[in-house]
């Protein structure tokens, strides 16, 4: 297609708008869409007069060709006294729905020219008839108008960088259903609505063309977006939004030359009246400002903004915005805004905020502002939601702390260069200390002389759910230290997905705080060594107590509400956590998978605490010898009667894909599992037993196995010795 240089081309188009008598409609009446794709050669699509045979075109796309300068133009109909007659008398393209145009380097203009004013004044001129009402006709300007977009219900615009603006000042009032306008990846956009009309175009040098007094209508226009438009300073006039009464949803984004988003205009300054105007907007619901590097505000005039149906905003990376609109607004529905750091309820100045300039995410430290009057200040914040930032390294800085009283959720992605989502006060200290090694003080959390000998408790009181995803350097999510302490008394869920360089999740000390910790999952993770870790400053004194006494004594901590533990693919977990005992009152499911130097799940001491638990799956652990492993031969020998182990509750148990798996478990204690009624054993080659004590499974009728189901009887253990002394004849 690189050669064709016009879709349609007729010397004669007399023939097709003068029809037989036995055919009512043009041979295109049922043509609705079309698709023109890198013909190069090409310099433009429609002219007027085949533009009027195609009236039930609904899309149009254009994409990838090069030489395309305009999408209509009449350069090339000869017959002009065709184009005034019939270009009078019909309205073109009336069932266009979509438009389409990408990648098109030299596209000058859409409709290839402008309407003409009598004159020189503001007033259009549609058919040699001033406008008067709202519904117009086509505007003339030598045959071409700007149909292709005066129908349009949505339009979208990319990579088009010859193009400089996308609604011109002649189009005023012609699109009149317009509801979608998307502009991206234009470099060469200077404005998305021309302020100023060329001389060609007949409208002078005074401005935008009014009609009734109003300036550039689109009335039924619902959502605009516009993103990586590096040459716009504005995307509005004052006069200009004002006519867009449905506006529902503004998008700016990547735009890194926008100052404000709505411009005053001058003839404003001098007029206390309009400088006074309220400006209301009764149906826009959502505002998302987003990698606006220069953005200083939403409008700096000294209007007034009504937002009765506002109840989103975002704030993304503005590093310069100082407020948002100087005369102030009113948003009553508006009750959180989102930032680059994540989600805060709005307070009682709402968006009414002046400030001076905040260091953004971007920082190697974050540091937002503090402030409760700031609606982004760590004061107000509820979710910390952070994706995709690859330049931040501790997401909170240890300043931040202790204002995380509403803090509910933490939500981290995907970022590339975050060591620590806490950054903690010893770290703090170390770089605020003098240089000096013998001084023991350093900068607190609120930037004040503080001593290394106290501690700071920092208490998450409304935390509930933190799932971090995909932070590859991740190595401390908070450290507990004798100098920070954190506490989290309504924690319900943690998630934590490919974090590599993780070594363990919380801290001994944490655990008497996670009274409400319901779900704990964590997959992917392969540096993690136990969920757990032992303070290192208690377990020293611990050790020398322990020598000191000549016992050994186990620490027992308890999670009294966790119900699901799911440990998935930790190729170095050791144990959920050694040297501590734990009980899980309320446990009620556990999956085990790809632990690959795991040797058992529990100790036979917490099998009592188990008394919840229904479900357990353990899968490709190579290393696991028995799920229950035994108590020490010492402790056993101290028993005078024989211990009977209950899971009173477990109905489903799993055993796959486990090479060194010798049995259920391998002490002398005899156990009951009185609900049990689903056991499979796949793939295990080394299991000899169930366990080597007495197993009462009143309940389980068959072992479900690679080949087939089993009937149980009434001994488990002499099945499971059977069917593997078969197997070994069968294998010699």
């Amino acid at each position: 297609m690189d050669n064709m240089s016009h879709v349609w081309k007729c010397s004669n188009w007399n023939k097709f708008f003068t029809l037989p008598k036995q055919q009512s409609e043009s041979p295109f009446h049922n043509l609705t869409t079309i698709h023109m794709f890198s013909c190069r050669s090409i310099k433009y699509l429609f002219s007027p007069l085949m533009a009027e045979l195609l009236s039930n075109l609904k899309n149009v796309k254009i994409s990838g060709c090069d030489g395309i300068e305009e999408v209509v133009s009449n350069r090339d109909d000869e017959d002009e006294e065709m184009t005034t007659s019939t270009h009078a008398t019909t309205t073109l393209f009336p069932q266009l729905d979509s438009l389409y145009l990408s990648s098109l380097d030299n596209l000058k203009c859409i409709g290839g020219g402008g309407a003409k004013a009598k004159d020189g004044n503001n007033e259009l001129s549609f058919n040699n008839t001033t406008t008067t009402t709202d519904q117009f006709q086509l505007s003339e300007a030598g045959g071409v108008s700007w149909s292709l977009c005066q129908y349009a219900r949505e339009i979208e615009i990319y990579k088009c960088d010859v193009l400089s603006s996308v609604i011109p000042c002649y189009a005023a009032g012609q699109m009149q259903k317009l509801q979608v306008l998307t502009v991206s990846d234009c470099k060469g956009m200077k404005e998305v609505f021309e302020t100023q009309c060329n001389n060609k175009s007949g409208a002078g040098d005074e401005g935008i063309p009014r009609v009734n007094n109003n300036i550039i209508m689109l009335p039924n226009l619902k959502i605009l977006k516009i993103r990586d438009c590096g040459g716009l300073k504005h995307i509005f006039t004052l006069s200009a939004l004002e006519s867009l009464r449905q506006l529902e949803e503004i998008r700016i984004s990547f735009c890194y030359g926008v100052k404000v988003i709505v411009k005053k205009e001058e003839e404003d300054a001098s007029s206390s009246s309009s400088s006074k105007k309220v400006v209301v907007f009764p149906h826009l619901k959502s505002i998302k400002l987003i990698n606006l590097p220069e953005l200083e505000g939403f409008f700096l005039g000294k209007n007034e903004f009504r937002w009765p149906s506002l109840d989103y905003v975002k704030i993304d990376n503005c590093p310069q915005m100082l407020v948002f609109a100087a005369g102030g607004s009113m948003a009553p529905q508006l009750k959180y805004i989102h930032t680059e750091l994540g989600k805060h309820i709005v307070g009682e100045s709402g968006l009414n905020f002046h400030q001076t300039p905040l260091l953004s995410l971007q920082a190697a430290v974050l540091c937002p502002a503090t402030s409760e009057a700031i609606p982004w200040s760590f004061h107000n914040l509820i979710e910390l939601d952070v994706k995709g930032n690859h330049d931040v390294k501790k997401i909170i800085p240890s300043s931040g702390l202790l204002q995380l009283q509403k803090l509910e959720k933490i939500l981290a992605y995907n970022c590339n260069n975050v060591e620590e989502v806490f950054e903690t006060g010893l770290e703090a200290a170390g770089r605020n200390t003098n240089t000096n090694t013998n001084s023991s003080s350093g900068s607190g959390f609120d930037g004040s002389p503080q001593t290394t000998t106290t501690t700071t408790l920092v208490n998450l009181p409304n935390l509930r759910e933190m799932k971090l995803q995909h932070l590859y350097t991740l190595r401390y999510i908070w450290k507990s230290n004798q100098w920070t302490a954190f506490e989290f008394p309504n924690l319900t869920r943690v998630d934590i997905y490919k974090c590599k360089r993780l070594e363990h999740v919380f801290t001994s000390s944490m655990v008497g705080s996670l009274l409400q910790l319901q779900e704990l999952r964590i997959w992917n993770c392969s540096q993690i060594e136990v969920v757990i870790v032992q303070d290192a400053d208690v377990s020293v004194e611990e050790d020398k107590e322990k020598e000191s006494d000549g016992k050994t004594k186990k620490e027992i901590l308890v999670l009294p509400r966790l119900k699901s533990l799911i440990l998935d693919q930790l190729q170095s977990l050791e144990g959920f956590s050694l040297g501590t005992e734990f009980e899980f009152p309320n446990l009620t499911t556990v999956h085990v998978y790809a632990c690959e130097r795991l040797e058992h799940v529990f100790t036979s001491s917490m099998v009592g605490s188990l008394l919840q638990l229904q479900e357990l799956r353990i899968r490709d652990c190579s290393q696991m010898e028995e799920v229950i492993a035994v108590e020490s031969e010492e402790e056993s020998d101290d028993k005078t009667n024989k211990e009977i182990l209950v899971l009173p509750r477990l109905k489903s148990l799993k055993l796959q894909y486990l090479p060194c798996l010798k049995g259920f478990s391998l002490g002398k204690e005899d156990f009951s599992f009185p609900l049990l009624d689903t056991l499979k054993i796949n793939q295990c080659p080394a299991i000899t037993t169930f366990t080597k004590g007495n197993s009462a499974t009143p309940q389980l009728k068959e072992i479900e196995t690679k080949f087939s189901s089993f009937y149980v009887g009434e001994d488990i253990n002499s099945l499971i010795k059977i069917k593997q002394e078969e197997l070994k004849q069968d294998s010699d």
